[in-house]
């Protein structure tokens, strides 16, 4: 061996040891659990050092541990029954929540995927664990936020932009002596203000409101019963990312008895004497805790309830005013001080809100009012008033404001939350230096599915959806949905697209599980747009819009699948937009043709129809494919007008022709949603003159799968016109045989994708086999499409196909083409060589 050899070896032994520190770092790095344990002994190998700081025991003492001595909810037995699968091959992976027991005795939930690994060496299953502690203690506390504002004391509302009431609590129901159902919709001023009500003090509300300020007040209302009440108002203006107001929340407090008791006070105080005025003017700042400032002698008064709210005894509270300074929270303390001496000045009223410390340390909100006399000379001498607990209303208005961010159905934050979530995650991600990735998932079938099993099932599967990517995404990723199938994704700190494309693949892993709704098994999955910041734009509103035409690249693409932004696709969806400007255009231009493509019958080698297709000559770009145009039209609606020209000019022509030549039209899924589809089939029919058993009418799957029982009824008044109805592209869709069953088809047309490979895939020939045979049961005729060549040709006609169409008899024609367009008839030695390649076929298969 020479030197150069051992060089080379001791380099190549340097880079594998290299690359395994580099995995033992990773495996160390991650931050959730992840154990290895022997697949025939059980016992542990290998754990990384966040399972081993979680769990409590050290590497040493693991190797004499298997998996069932952490998990006490999971016996021996029980264990590797779940492990059974693996071992089998029957399953990649395992997934089961369970307890994990530390080695201090203490419980914590996790949740578990477990695989089987057997790549050098003997077997081992790998259990990667997600203490799931977090998501629950999350979802207890959006339970209590909820309970909270429905079961506040005040009164509380939700009202739109415009004032419309969407939501009200019990406590508002009680009050105002309505249910939600008598209000909802309704501006509270429709229904609880009446002639005694102060419409000065309403203007004033409003004006308030306009100017996007909150607005206080005390207003005469009427409840449901006629009986008048007053009521303390405060209405908070809730606004979205963009600054504007969204909703309202308004907070009722029955202050009937206070003001009954201070305009007590204002007529006592005319006529008792200085020793009363102490109570008079107590009692009209509030009826709560009582507070007296004599400010000659700078002594404090605080009544016994104002010492019990703060948690003291009276003998407990001092009289002197710094003594009760003190007690304002820090960050309250400056505004409350300005308050007072504005008020002294007799330049504002003392009524403000503020933090007071609890004699057991914590801080509770309340509402102060005031009121000080002055003597002759305008020297402030006094100043009494009350303080309020307001601490479960401000806990309302704070639960109040998290339901307005919160998504009904699926308990995720909203619109406007996910709004105000990801402005807050790109702020930070640009004074940290980091990144952030936005996803936009779009569930696969939802409307299918929302259809066919209802929208209680619909809102399940949103429901269930919710909870995989909860589950899937990492602490600190925010799941959001934005309405009907669209969930976001806010994925925070990311460097590089590795990470995200990890967290793709678990969220897709994850929803390509079926999902069980109404006791039915159903598939979804979801395609997914992505922007990235930094790569991306720094703004919320931009980015969002760059991961929907990702997310838009990606369904085009087709199901399941997964897009990144780039910058082409500004460029693309301006050239999608300026092709639909030049579509709706086309009509009047008169830019559109209707080409041709014959239809062989095999048994005779004639033409025995032709099938109409849509050419578009653009005036700059020439001929356009129908497959750059048509997802354009079917999106934006003008399939519709222009099928039904299509329609008729394809009748037109074919009554041109000599009988018995049919003439075969698509129509679209979205035809079917017009209203009086039959009365245009048969308009055309008559204006045309052409027979209704000449027109053959080709329908996808997809017609069937929206709508199913309105759109055999429209098949079924087609069919009794006398037109043919074809199932067309057979065998690509859901559930291509359910629908055999639902309708009596006269023909299937056998897709190109089994005709492509027919010669060289047994299974397609197979397939081609089995679907002839099958409409032949069924008393219909099969159209083999996309034959291309001789063997194609000759290996559909040996399974029994009535008919051919495709590029080998002859490319879509214009119709004056048709008409000197004949098929030659099979010379003996062309049959001869037919029959050869079809037994040698026959044999293969």
């Amino acid at each position: 061996m020479t030197m150069a050899n051992i060089g080379t070896e001791s380099k190549a032994a340097r880079a594998a040891d290299a690359e395994d520190a580099m995995c033992q770092r990773v495996f160390n790095w991650l931050c959730h659990e992840i154990y290895v344990f022997d697949a025939a002994t059980f016992h542990f190998v290998k754990a990384n050092r966040a399972a081993q700081r979680n769990i409590g025991y050290c590497m040493g003492e693991l190797h004499d541990l298997a998996p069932w001595d952490l998990k006490p909810d999971i016996p021996k037995s029980a264990f590797r029954d779940l492990a059974k699968p693996l071992l089998a091959g029957d399953r990649a992976l395992v997934n089961f929540a369970t307890t994990h027991k530390r080695r201090d005795g203490s419980l914590y939930p996790v949740e578990v995927d477990l695989q089987l690994m057997a790549h050098q060496g003997p077997p081992v299953f790998v259990a990667n664990v997600r203490d799931t502690s977090a998501s629950r203690l999350v979802e207890e506390h959006r339970s209590k936020l909820a309970l909270v504002a429905e079961k506040a004391c005040n009164a509380v509302a939700i009202a739109d932009a415009e004032g419309r009431i969407e939501w009200v609590n019990e406590a508002y129901e009680r009050l105002t002596g309505y249910t939600l159902a008598e209000v909802q919709g309704r501006t509270p001023g429709s229904f609880l203000h009446g002639p005694g009500t102060d419409r000065v003090v309403v203007a004033r509300i409003k004006q308030e409101l306009m100017a996007g300020h909150e607005a206080h007040a005390e207003l005469l209302n009427y409840h449901k019963s006629g009986r008048q009440y007053w009521a303390e108002l405060r209405i908070q203006p809730i606004r979205g990312a963009d600054g504007t107001v969204e909703r309202y929340v308004a907070m009722q407090a029955d202050v009937t008895a206070r003001k009954c008791a201070e305009d007590s006070v204002v007529a006592l105080s005319r006529s008792l004497a200085e020793e009363k005025e102490r109570y008079e003017l107590a009692v009209r700042g509030s009826a709560d805790g009582l507070w007296d400032w004599d400010l000659q002698t700078n002594r404090v008064y605080c009544s016994p309830r104002f010492c019990e709210l703060l948690g003291y005894g009276a003998d407990e509270f001092s009289d002197k005013p710094e003594w009760f300074e003190a007690l304002v929270h820090p960050e309250d303390r400056a505004g409350a001080a300005a308050i007072v001496a504005g008020h002294l000045r007799q330049q504002t009223p003392y009524d403000l809100q503020h933090r007071l410390r609890h004699k057991d340390g914590s801080y509770k909100w309340f509402r102060a009012r005031g009121q000080a006399l002055w003597d002759a000379s305008d020297t402030p001498i006094r100043m009494a008033g009350s303080i309020s607990d307001i601490s479960d209303l401000k806990r309302a208005e704070q639960s109040a404001k998290q339901l307005a961010e919160t998504d009904l159905v699926t308990g995720l934050l909203n619109r406007r939350g996910f709004q105000g979530r990801l402005a807050a995650s790109l702020e930070f991600a640009r004074r940290a230096g980091s990144g952030v990735a936005l996803m936009v998932l779009d569930l696969d079938n939802f409307k299918s599915i929302n259809d066919m099993l209802g929208h209680p099932a619909g809102d399940a599967l949103l429901r269930e959806v919710a909870n995989r990517l909860r589950g899937s995404v990492r602490d600190g990723d925010m799941v959001a949905r934005l309405g009907g199938d669209e969930f976001v994704v806010i994925v925070a700190d990311v460097n590089g697209r590795p990470a995200i494309e990890n967290l793709v693949r678990r969220i897709v892993s994850s929803l390509a599980e079926p999902f069980t709704l109404a006791g039915r098994e159903v598939h979804s999955g979801a395609s997914i747009g992505i922007a990235v910041y930094p790569e991306s734009t720094a703004n919320a509103e931009d980015l969002l819009r760059q991961a929907d035409l990702a997310l838009y690249q990606a369904k085009r693409v087709g199901r399941g699948v997964h897009c990144y932004y780039e910058q082409e696709l500004d460029a693309r969806m301006r050239a999608w937009h300026s092709l639909e400007a030049d579509l709706r255009k086309a009509f009047s231009r008169g830019e559109f043709e209707v080409y041709y493509q014959p239809l062989v019958n095999l048994r005779r080698f004639e033409i025995s129809g032709v099938e109409a297709l849509v050419r578009w000559r653009h005036p700059e770009r020439g001929i356009i494919a129908p497959s750059e145009f048509i997802p354009i039209a079917e999106e934006t609606g003008l399939i519709i007008p222009l099928g039904e020209w299509v329609l008729c000019q394809a009748c037109a022509q074919a009554a041109a022709w000599p009988e018995p030549m049919k003439i075969a039209v698509n129509l679209s899924p979205l035809q079917f949603k017009q209203s009086g589809l039959v009365e245009v089939i048969a308009g055309a029919l008559g204006v045309s003159g052409l027979a209704a058993s000449r027109l053959e009418l080709e329908i996808t799957e997809t017609v069937l799968l929206n709508e199913n029982e309105r759109n055999l009824s429209i098949l079924h008044q087609l069919r009794e016109l006398g037109v043919r109805i074809v199932l067309d592209d057979f065998g690509t869709g859901y559930s291509s045989l359910s629908y055999l069953q639902s309708f009596p088809f006269d023909k299937i047309k056998i897709d190109h994708a089994f005709i492509k490979n027919i010669t060289s895939n047994k299974d397609s020939l197979k397939i081609v086999r089995a679907i002839v045979m099958l409409a032949r049961s069924l008393g219909m005729t099969t159209t083999a499409e996309g034959v291309e060549s001789r063997e194609q040709l000759e290996a559909v006609q040996c399974e029994g196909c009535d008919e051919i169409q495709g590029y080998f008899v002859s490319a879509p024609r214009a119709a004056r083409d048709i008409a000197d367009l004949r098929l030659a008839k099979v010379d003996a030695d062309r049959a001869t060589r037919s029959r050869r390649v079809i037994r040698q076929m026959q044999k293969v298969s």
